[in-house]
């Protein structure tokens, strides 16, 4: 195949192409009858020389839109894979941002040395742990059937009603920190309704799932070792 033919082959492909030319933005070449080919502006279409006349820049066109196209579909199959999803992001949330929030009592189980199991609030009592972000906390568990106290005062009530509101309740505050691993809490309490804990750190072993929160002390207030739950409140 000499090259004339050779051109008239190029051109001839490139026609057949389904995209459809458009008349305003073609450029020709025209091919006289010796092979010689040239490049004819657009907007010369009615003065170009006599000869077979045919675009090239229908095949340019398709190019440029295979290669975007390509490119498009890279882009977004890399985002697809190197973006996270949101429950993933949620997945990566440290866990003193998980923990940050306010939490409600569940439960409380102690067990004492010799491996028997009691709840030191009976199974009556309601509580609130906050853990704020700037290393705060605040701590509240009390009994619901406390007594009241008959002289309606809180500095005068008899021996066993103030028996009953010392064990029917304790609360603390301070700050918290958490080690490296991600499973101890240490409470660096500051004041507590139970003045033992004064100045005290307690050490929690702690295990976060979702909206679940459970901590274990081998030191529990009420004696032996102690665990409880917690829920978030949302």
């Amino acid at each position: 195949m000499n090259e004339h033919e050779q051109i008239m082959a190029i051109i001839r492909a490139k026609n057949e192409s389904p995209i459809p030319l458009d008349p305003h933005r073609t450029g020709l070449i025209v091919v006289d009858r010796r092979g010689a080919s040239e490049q004819v502006p657009d907007g010369a279409h009615d003065e170009a020389p006599s000869g077979e006349c045919r675009s090239n820049h229908q095949g340019r066109n398709i190019m440029n839109r295979l290669s975007t196209l390509t490119l498009t579909t890279m882009a977004l199959l890399f985002l697809g894979v190197a973006l996270p999803s949101g429950d993933a992001v949620g997945q990566q949330k440290t866990l003193k941002e998980q923990l940050v929030g306010t939490w409600t009592f569940v439960s409380a189980v102690n067990t004492r040395p010799d491996g028997t199991k009691f709840d030191p609030w009976g199974g009556k009592a309601a509580g609130v742990l906050v853990f704020d972000s700037t290393g705060h906390f605040s701590w509240q568990v009390i009994r619901s059937d406390i007594p009241k106290l008959a002289s309606n005062n809180r500095l005068e009530g008899t021996a066993d009603e103030f028996k009953a509101v010392a064990q029917g309740a304790l609360s603390y505050f301070g700050t918290y920190s958490l080690d490296d691993s991600g499973k101890t809490l240490t409470q660096h309490i500051k004041s507590s309704s139970f003045p033992n804990f004064n100045g005290a750190n307690r050490i929690w072993a702690i295990a976060l799932t979702g909206d679940e929160l459970t901590i274990a002390s081998q030191a529990g207030a009420a004696g032996g070792t102690n665990e409880l739950k917690w829920k978030r409140v949302k």
